[in-house]
């Protein structure tokens, strides 16, 4: 059983934080040299300096991750922060400016080449928020999803894109293929009924989330995972779960943590604690 947990803690931090490409190539030493920038890295005029914040994401060539950049302003030297998304080439050891835009360009996802994140260059720091996307290769970017409504918490595998949209009624979990354009909304809920939703983990046969239930005083948050079955179109709940702190999907395989660390076989629905 201890063994057991400790390879669904490997595939837990692996899939969530940096993605298993990223693990296997992490003695590489331009990955090493971008880890290393955890403190600053640049003053401009005496007045801003870049913090690397390591969120990083990684594919078989990429790592993306999100650089926090704080001015010195009067009020304190985090009177303005922005957040800006880089990519570092494993191939060749270059770095990419992915989104440096004005406000915050904040936790990125990356599939193949393609990253996409939540972006609010074009309105405010704390305004509503789109998902835009980029292609590492070309350098293309595009819009994934905008408008009024807040855009966040985005998630993609292969050419599908997931998100979570929020129109001030109600907040609903979307998924759209880039190629198509076609889009699903995989889940909805009312403002009013105090549900909400945490970002999907995206698999070739899964994609799964969680619905955290309205906090009921003392009692701790709950939450229930649910899954979509992308062949066949259905959704169904996994696990219902207090204290939820991440959950990562691997195939059909899922890892969370909650107050201890769990693993379920979807097909199945075998669960392990």
């Amino acid at each position: 059983m201890k063994r057991l947990k400790l390879i669904m803690l490997g595939l837990l931090l692996t899939s969530t934080l940096a993605g298993p490409a990223y693990a296997q190539g992490a003695d590489d030493q331009a990955v090493k040299k971008v880890i290393a920038k955890q403190s600053t890295i640049g003053q401009a005029q005496g007045t801003a300096y870049q913090q690397v914040r390591l969120a990083p994401r990684g594919s078989e060539r990429y790592v993306v991750w999100t650089e926090r950049k704080i001015t010195d302003q009067p009020g304190g030297e985090d009177y303005f922060a922005s957040h800006d998304i880089y990519a570092l080439d494993r191939s060749s050891g270059q770095q990419i400016v992915v989104a440096n835009g004005p406000n915050n360009q904040m936790k990125p996802a990356i599939s193949g080449s393609v990253v996409v994140w939540q972006d609010d260059a074009h309105s405010c720091a704390g305004c509503e928020r789109d998902i835009l996307g980029k292609d590492l290769v070309s350098g293309a970017t595009f819009t994934v999803a905008n408008g009024l409504a807040d855009q966040t918490e985005a998630a993609i595998f292969g050419r599908d894109v997931a998100w979570i949209e929020f129109d001030g009624k109600n907040e609903r979990l979307l998924l759209k293929n880039l190629d198509s354009g076609e889009l699903t909304t995989l889940a909805s809920a009312a403002a009013s009924s105090g549900i909400t939703f945490k970002g999907a983990a995206i698999s070739d046969q899964y994609i799964v989330w969680a619905e955290v239930q309205p906090y009921q005083g003392d009692k701790m948050v709950h939450a229930q995972l649910q899954a979509y079955d992308r062949t066949t179109g259905q959704r169904r709940p996994i696990a219902d779960t207090y204290q939820l702190g991440g959950y990562a999907l691997a195939d059909h395989r899922l890892v969370w943590a909650d107050l201890q660390l769990r693993f379920a076989d979807l097909p199945s629905t075998r669960s392990i604690t």
